[in-house]
């Protein structure tokens, strides 16, 4: 059942009528972030999240001496209400509250105040899950819940009404409450997302590795899955994703995973521990499961196996022919959930949003021979196999299919060609599917004709909506430290008929499921609002909306503890994005926002602020002082100081670095940019030596949280753990200086140095072959700074993914070998900071023989080079050893390999120029000789080209729209004046979809290439031309490009 209450499987209350107040007095907006926070939780009702729909105050006086009032046969969700209320004074240093029988010889004894539980299924207008709440009476405190799960949720409200006072008595506020849920069952986040030391692949691993200690691990892991479950519980969540990452999700499997019977049961007996207890909670445990046929490499020698269609993402074999197998890995998966106690799975089909969107097409003869082109009927065979088997072998777990595609937003599109077929697909899907009472259908978030359009179509089966509220797939998104985008919940509520939403975030995960709790419970909550167009979750909203700044106090003391509200709100409002702070390039782009100073400053002087608030957080929560952080919260509460105070340092790092760019851009003179650096280097390596302090108090913790963002932004933010990581960013700066200043002229080459140095490159680029791994994208370009032909690469992004390999005639160098000759060449390019490259060189021996494939070439790392986008006052020469280089008898050098190979940014065009051997060098790694730009005279041509364009679709308010994604390049013979440049978008039958101006600038030198632009067209379509002319004092250019979607 999917209902933990065993009402009616997918009964949803009404949706909500009108918008009432929160808790916190929201029903003003704010004009600002900055408020006295201290003094409003002083004046303000005690904080319940989800607040309330109908709340008022009328003082409060002490609790006194109290008892429970239950009924003589109390189900384990009103035991649970009472224990919610008990555990509460326990946290106020009180002792539990009696729990009697109403009518009972002690409740008739009892001459204190009786708090009685009560199921009243008229109360809140017998909406499920509604509860009613007073405890305006001195004598008698009445909880009515419409069904046990709504009596649960009043005692979770009354526990925030249960209070300390100056003297450290328990006082409860008087107070009438009327509430209910517009969603039936509400989550936010895997529980992966959640502080946990231990998880269920370490459980498993434990009890086949460690079999003296399984059961200590066990009891941990059950220890902190239950406190994961409590938090979610006091925010009325009901619908908890317990992942078996890393575990095989059929009982056959676990079983040879776990190496012994008794293994896999002492496993799954730990699991339902913990789905007994969420289930006494009210809450449903669920899992994801994909509808796969077996799994590579274990399966690849099985022949029925291996006929079928191979996911390249996920190593999965998907067959829609394979009955017999399909019914026995079914039931396999069926008994272990049901073992497990999960009330609800997910079956996925394979994702056609990616990679392999063409999976269907690449199915086995025998499912073309069977089904023909008929999808939907093989799908809803396939997910029959596994209904019916759930049915026989798990009867209490519901079934949630994610058909394939998953997003309607088509629906709103009649004129798009895939319409009429999707349509056709949801439809037959239903239709064929077994009985909807539990089976039912998810979606991804749409607006809201969209999901109104799909739940029509399937009518009556339940619908479930899947909802990345500012997740991403992505690695370099916005992701700030908060994001208030779960206002957007109400365009699901009102779109009607949803059972329920299972939300994901990437924003702080205890703060996001505060929030996120808020406008699942009532999506009418103060702020809310439908999608404002397109659903792009890696833009830079400037998060949070102004109007949270009274909200935050609330759902930070839910989040983190009592008292933790009004200082911790400084930390969460000043749109702080740590991503772009380590990453700013990239995340810039998607996001987009301007990677400018400007910015970088807003995000540095936010950090300031939220370092000074965290500062005085720890020294309250060092002192002991209770109720400021929730113990099992002390894990999130770390992880955030790691963030905030390692994300400073990359923002005061960077604020110095782009200042000097635009400075350099903008023309202004250099003594007084280097001035202005001299003095910033100081104030970096303070900040560096305040992030370390912040740091280091999380060290000192028992117990320390790892930084929350996607895990290559946290490598990066974890990159400053020494104090010789920070000397390295003022060691950048400091370089840096020496550029700016132009004191590193000993390293410009003598004329005499130069006609003795032996070239490696040909200056006219013949012979030279280029090629790009990955992203990585090649070609010779003739860059004015230097002369001759230099090599441009982009696309340098993922570490050890993307790469180049340069190649050109043999030259043969052993007269070098042996002295003190180096390799040099001239490097230039990538955005502002942060790069880290790995460089070695391709040879043969001195015969001229080949190396053989398998041939492992001596690198060296060109670590933290200094570069100013492509300022060519910004090159610089990397001098290596030869010998570092070459092995032993190798002399002829044909060519040369670079990479990204660390979690640097590499984000821009990287340049290589004058690849040389020079006798007699200086033996240095890399230095950086100053480059003066040789002037330009007035271009007589240009031309602009569009270059890596990327077409995507976009959701926005009413429906899919398509999206470009590109960059200009302009190609010149000399500087242009008073540039503009303008873009079309015209479909296929010539009318403009769109036009606007995507550069301005009053001076530009040729070559020049833009930042990511972003082009969102007003509908769907499946091709379009993409015209832009350039206009200057000079000359005009043209370019145009064909785009298909």
């Amino acid at each position: 059942m999917l209902s933990p209450s065993r009402r009616p499987p997918f009964e949803r209350a009404s949706p909500a009528c009108r918008r009432v107040l929160w808790a916190l007095a929201l029903a003003c907006s704010l004009p600002a972030c900055r408020r006295d926070f201290e003094a409003e939780a002083r004046h303000s009702p005690p904080g319940v999240v989800p607040a309330p729909r109908h709340f008022t105050q009328a003082g409060g006086q002490p609790l006194g001496p109290a008892a429970l009032v239950v009924s003589d046969t109390p189900s384990d969700l009103v035991l649970s209400a009472a224990e919610e209320i008990n555990l509460r004074l326990r946290e106020l240093g009180e002792p539990p509250l009696r729990v009697v029988s109403g009518g009972s010889p002690d409740d008739a004894a009892f001459a204190g105040r009786r708090i009685a539980l009560a199921i009243a299924p008229h109360a809140a207008g017998g909406r499920p899950q509604g509860y009613t709440l007073d405890s305006t009476d001195p004598a008698f405190v009445r909880l009515a819940g419409r069904d046990a799960q709504g009596l649960l949720w009043a005692a979770v409200t009354l526990r925030r009404l249960l209070q300390a006072d100056t003297e450290g008595r328990v006082t409860l506020a008087s107070a009438t409450v009327s509430d209910w849920p517009d969603f039936p069952l509400r989550m936010v986040n895997p529980l992966t997302r959640y502080p946990r030391e231990r998880s269920e692949a370490g459980l498993l691993d434990a009890l086949r590795r460690r079999p003296d200690e399984p059961g200590r691990y066990a009891d941990a892991y059950a220890h902190e899955t239950k406190a994961v479950l409590d938090f979610l519980v006091r925010l009325k969540l009901n619908l908890a994703w317990l992942p078996l990452g890393g575990v095989p999700h059929t009982l056959d499997a676990l079983e040879a995973a776990a190496g012994r019977r008794e293994r896999a049961d002492a496993f799954l007996a730990t699991l339902r521990r913990v789905t007994d207890y969420a289930r006494a909670r009210g809450v449903t445990v669920c899992e994801a499961v994909p509808c796969d046929a077996g799994v590579s490499p274990g399966d690849d020698a099985d022949p029925e196996a291996s006929r079928c269609a191979l996911h390249h993402s996920t190593k999965r074999y998907y067959c829609w022919s394979l009955d017999g197998r399909t019914r026995r890995r079914a039931e396999q998966a069926a008994r272990l959930f049901g073992q497990a106690g999960y009330g609800l799975v997910l079956l996925q089909l394979p994702d056609a949003r990616y990679a392999d969107a063409n999976l269907w097409e690449r199915r086995c003869q025998a499912c073309r021979a069977r089904w023909g082109e008929d999808r939907a009927a093989a799908d809803a065979h396939l997910l029959n196999l596994w209904h019916r088997a759930f049915r026989q072998h798990a009867p209490a777990v519901s079934l949630l299919a994610v058909p394939s595609p998953a997003d309607p937003g088509i629906l709103l599109q009649p004129d798009h060609p895939d319409h009429d077929r999707r349509r056709a697909y949801w439809a037959s899907l239903h239709a064929r599917l077994d009985a909807p009472e539990s089976f039912a259908l998810a979606v991804r978030e749409s607006a809201q004709p969209a999901i109104q359009a799909f739940s029509r179509l399937v009518r009556p089966r339940p619908l479930f909506v899947l909802w990345n509220i500012d997740a991403t797939a992505g690695d370099d998104a916005w992701c700030p430290l908060f994001s208030s985008r779960a206002r957007h919940a109400v365009t699901f509520a009102r779109a009607g008929s949803v059972a329920g939403v299972l939300a994901t975030a990437t924003s702080c995960s205890p703060l996001a499921a505060a929030a996120g709790a808020q406008y699942l419970w009532n999506a009418d909550s103060p702020g809310a609002e439908p999608w404002p167009g397109d659903l792009d979750v890696e833009r830079d909203g400037s998060e949070p909306a102004p109007f949270f700044g009274a909200a935050l106090p609330s759902l930070l003391a839910a989040a983190y503890g009592d008292k933790a509200g009004p200082p911790l709100a400084e930390v969460f409002l000043g749109c702080v994005s740590p991503s772009y702070c380590a990453l700013p390039g990239e995340v810039a782009r998607l996001a987009e926002t301007a990677n400018s100073v400007s910015r970088m400053r807003q995000q540095y002087a936010a950090l300031v602020r939220a370092s000074a608030s965290l500062e005085r957080v720890w020294q309250r929560f060092e002192t002991g002082e209770r109720h400021l952080i929730y113990t099992d919260a002390a894990p999130a509460f770390y992880g955030l100081t790691e963030q905030v105070a390692r994300a400073r340092v990359w923002a005061s790092y960077h604020s110095v670095h782009l200042g000097v760019a635009e400075a350099l851009r903008a023309g202004r003179p250099r003594p007084a940019i280097a001035a202005e650096l001299s003095d910033a280097i100081p104030r970096v390596a303070a900040d560096a030596a305040a992030g370390r302090r912040l740091a280091a108090r999380v060290a000192a913790r028992p117990r320390a949280g790892a930084a929350e963002p996607s895990p290559w932004v946290a490598r990066s933010l974890r990159a400053l753990d020494s104090s010789e990581a920070e000397a390295a960013l003022v060691g950048r700066l400091e370089r840096l200086l020496k550029v700016v200043r132009g004191t590193t002229l000993e390293l410009r080459e003598s004329p005499e140095a130069a006609t003795r140095s032996l070239p490696l490159v040909p200056k006219d680029g013949e012979g030279v072959t280029l090629r790009g791994k990955g992203a990585a994208r090649l070609r010779l370009v003739r860059y004015p700074a230097r002369g001759g032909s230099a090599i441009q690469i982009e696309g340098l992004t993922q570490p050890w993914h993307d790469g180049a390999a340069v190649g050109f005639p043999a030259v043969d160098v052993a007269r070098h070998l042996g002295a003190r000759s180096a390799l040099r060449f001239y490097i230039n390019g990538g955005a502002a900071g942060g790069q880290q490259l790995t460089f070695w060189l391709y040879a043969r021996g001195a015969g001229g023989d080949p190396a053989p494939p398998d041939t492992k070439w001596p690198y060296v790392a060109l670590g933290d080079y200094v570069a100013v986008d492509d300022l060519e006052a910004t090159w610089q020469l990397v001098s290596i050893p030869l010998d570092r280089l070459l092995p032993a008898g190798y002399t002829q050098v044909t060519g040369f390999g670079l990479n990204n190979a660390t979690y640097g940014e590499v984000c821009g065009p990287v340049w290589i120029d004058t690849l040389y051997v020079a006798p007699d060098a200086k033996p240095v790694e890399v230095e950086v000789p100053v480059q003066e730009p040789p002037a330009q005279a007035p271009a007589t041509e240009a031309r602009v080209l569009a270059v890596g364009v990327q077409p995507t679709t976009a959701m926005a308010a009413d429906g899919p729209v398509s999206r470009l994604m590109l960059a200009l390049n302009v190609v010149g013979n000399g500087y242009l004046s008073n540039v503009r440049i303008t873009l079309r978008v015209l479909d296929r039958d010539g009318e403009e979809l769109l036009a606007r101006e995507a550069v301005a600038a009053e001076q530009m030198r040729t070559p020049w290439w833009s930042p990511s632009i972003r082009c969102h067209l007003t509908r769907l379509v499946p091709k379009c031309r993409l015209e832009m002319t350039l206009a200057s004092d000079e000359v005009r250019g043209t370019g145009a490009v064909d785009v298909t979607w």
